[in-house]
């Protein structure tokens, strides 16, 4: 659904999220609160790095709507792409238990690559990318 975006563009993501929830009734904070829960700042998007992409069965977005849901996970092929993705070395970034590693709630469509080796032993241990950079920070200042 999505893959490398400009700064530019994650501006337009930001402020339509915001403006979305504003047209939905929600105060301005409110709108920001919400938005921060699923949409990274401009600046700070992984999208921005060319290494993440929203992946998702182009029928079941277009059944549900246009939108990036988490329950995709229910649909046969986001479980295979969620339970495969290690073997081309993605991870299903915002996982269901990681947002107090993260901060961002579960994403069943947001993909990251991190190398065969590293997605592998991240899904292994069911570790998110704060989990894993902070094991090997620890390894290499053990190592010295």
């Amino acid at each position: 659904m999505s893959g490398y975006r400009s700064v530019a563009y994650q501006k337009e993501v930001w402020n339509q999220s915001i403006q979305t929830y504003e047209n939905q009734g929600k105060s301005a904070k409110e709108a920001l609160k919400l938005t921060k829960e699923y949409v990274a700042v401009p600046s700070g998007s992984e999208h921005e790095t060319g290494l993440a992409a929203d992946i998702m069965n182009t029928h079941w977005y277009s059944t549900h709507g246009n939108q990036l849901l988490s329950s995709s996970d229910k649909n046969k092929g986001q479980q295979w792409l969620i339970n495969h993705a290690a073997d081309y070395g993605f991870v299903l970034r915002f996982t269901k238990d990681g947002k107090q590693s993260t901060g961002i709630d579960y994403e069943s469509w947001h993909f990251r690559y991190v190398g065969k080796a590293s997605a592998e032993f991240m899904t292994k241990h069911n570790l998110t990318l704060e989990q894993y950079v902070s094991l090997l920070q620890a390894r290499e200042k053990a190592a010295k």
